[in-house]
């Protein structure tokens, strides 16, 4: 099933966090319509995840807010990194 809705990629999660972790931060912008962690890790161990919003602006306000600045774990090394996920991966619904 292909998730649908504007999807936005976080990266530099640390290892161990979940996918709820990822959503009780994001769900704070807007509806979220869904959550894929990445399986592999990068070779620094951090994790990935996309994360499918119903609204753009919802997406946006993470983007512009979480982006370089929010560490979703206290001890963490660098705070995450939040995009909008490349053309290949857009919503799906054309809108």
């Amino acid at each position: 099933d292909k998730l649908e809705g504007f999807k936005v990629f976080v990266g530099g999660l640390e290892p161990g966090v979940t996918d709820e972790d990822v959503w009780s931060i994001f769900r704070r912008y807007g509806k979220v319509l869904g959550i894929v962690m990445i399986a592999r890790p990068a070779i620094d161990g951090q994790r990935s995840a996309f994360v499918f919003f119903a609204q753009r602006r919802s997406a946006q306000e993470a983007i512009d807010a979480l982006h370089g600045s929010f560490k979703i774990r206290r001890h963490a090394e660098r705070p995450i990194n939040v995009c909008w996920a490349s053309s290949l991966h857009t919503h799906s619904r054309g809108d």
